[in-house]
């Protein structure tokens, strides 16, 4: 049987009838809502907040030293995280973690959430190099890199001097499952955990290819397939955990050594609320493995004698 190549009627591209198909590209996010001001753990409101606020800059990634006196030449250090989590920050933290000194770094997470998947990304990396996670912010000693272009590093690794800060700090949405990456997870009693039913957005598109095929023993057997267009169509927002994100949620929680029951606790705010998660309840769930004060990652002390600790780093 000879090569046939299927023709091209006017006006009218031929497709074969299994040339189309739709798929759909899922972005999962969660929105950005305001907390208290900073207070005891016992004083979180149990019922959901509504106060909505404005979106936070992308995340970013900022190496800081502490500014305590008489530390040098060996003085803690930190990785302060802090923005909207978007489907680049996984990358961003990945080539921070090319350097092996980073990998031995506490991490401080004060975000309002964002995308789930970088989420669930950022939490394995961090698990792999088995490092601790916490909720918090840093006073910085000289300018802050977050809202000042022109601030620079103020130490020869290119690290900013500054002091752990808890108050007023979070971690929400999407960030929990950051935090769940940690090893270890310290929780302070000034910082605030929330969680809250995902918004999963959906962008459909259809696919048209011209497509080579010939006939063998009376079958179509298909040679080649060329792209011609996509079309994209009207996305479609859907709320909640679906069967399928609970699926994925679940195995990663497992992974995790921490209960399921967090996706319970998401369930019962929705997306434009917040269930603000008390920290006995968080170490219930697995979401903290201890409470400690933020103090103790910036202590000089801990730098002295013959083992100090593994986030000291020494400046010949």
């Amino acid at each position: 049987m000879p090569w046939r190549k299927i023709a091209k009627p006017r006006g009218v591209i031929a497709l074969l009838s299994n040339a189309l198909r739709v798929c759909a590209g899922l972005v999962l996010c969660f929105g950005l809502y305001a907390v208290p001001s900073a207070n005891a753990a016992s004083q979180l409101p149990a019922a959901p907040i509504e106060k909505k606020v404005p979106a936070d800059p992308d995340m970013n990634f900022i190496i800081v030293r502490s500014d305590a006196n008489g530390c040098e030449p060996n003085c803690p250090e930190w990785i302060t995280a802090q923005g909207k989590i978007t489907a680049g920050t996984a990358d961003k933290l990945s080539r921070l973690l090319a350097n092996p000194t980073n990998r031995k770094l506490p991490i401080l997470l004060n975000s309002y959430g964002g995308d789930i998947r970088a989420a669930l990304t950022m939490g394995r990396m961090i698990r792999r190099y088995q490092m601790t996670t916490t909720i918090g912010r840093t006073h910085f000693s000289f300018c802050d890199p977050f809202t000042d272009n022109t601030c620079r590093p103020s130490v020869s690794n290119k690290a900013y001097r500054g002091t752990p800060w808890q108050y007023g700090a979070k971690c929400m949405s999407a960030c929990p499952l950051v935090l769940l990456g940690g090893v270890v997870r310290i929780l302070d009693d000034a910082s605030y955990l929330g969680l809250h039913q995902p918004t999963t957005v959906s962008h459909p598109y259809m696919d048209r290819y011209w497509v080579t095929w010939r006939m063998i023993h009376g079958q179509k057997v298909i040679i080649s397939r060329k792209l011609l267009k996509r079309i994209s169509l009207p996305s479609k927002t859907s709320i909640g955990l679906s069967s399928r994100l609970k699926g994925t949620l679940g195995s990663y929680i497992k992974e995790m050594n921490a209960s399921s029951a967090i996706m319970d606790e998401m369930e019962k705010a929705g997306p434009s609320t917040m269930n603000l998660i008390t920290h006995s309840k968080a170490h219930e769930l697995g979401l903290s493995t201890r409470f400690e004060s933020l103090d103790i990652f910036a202590k000089p002390d801990i730098c002295a004698g013959a083992s100090p600790a593994e986030h000291c780093v020494l400046i010949k």
